[in-house]
């Protein structure tokens, strides 16, 4: 079995690691807030039937809640912050992601390179004991 490449490895460290989903989740999340925040409340309909002297009426009133204090438009304004902090919060998770990758990946070079080093002076040390016993 081959190991994945290095260019696979920051593809899915970038896109299927547990922190990066998670904050995927999160903006998924402030995403479907936003939809909905900042807008006005929907309309209630109230109905009623009237009977009188064997003749039925109806009734209805259709009322909407007009907003005056600017709670409608901050909760826009409160939802609209909290999706550029979660579209942030995943560019800085990636980063995060990308950095601890690297310095795996760099640590795996560097042990290579001392076990070569090493076995370099194994060999040689096997052939200076070979040429002291000659």
């Amino acid at each position: 079995m081959r190991a994945p490449s290095v260019a696979r490895l920051r593809e899915w460290a970038r896109t299927m690691s547990p922190p990066v989903r998670a904050a995927e989740a999160r903006l998924a999340a402030a995403r479907a807030r936003a939809g909905c925040a900042g807008r006005w409340a929907d309309p209630e309909l109230e109905g009623r039937v009237l009977g009188r002297d064997g003749e039925v009426g109806l009734e209805a009133a259709l009322r909407f809640t007009l907003p005056l204090n600017g709670t409608t438009g901050a909760r826009g304004r409160a939802a609209a912050i909290a999706l550029a902090r979660a579209r942030s919060d995943l560019s800085a998770t990636r980063f995060d992601v990308e950095c601890r990758l690297a310095l795996l990946l760099s640590g795996i070079r560097t042990a290579r390179s001392r076990l070569r080093t090493r076995e370099e002076i194994a060999t040689r040390a096997e052939a200076y004991a070979e040429l002291a016993k000659q």
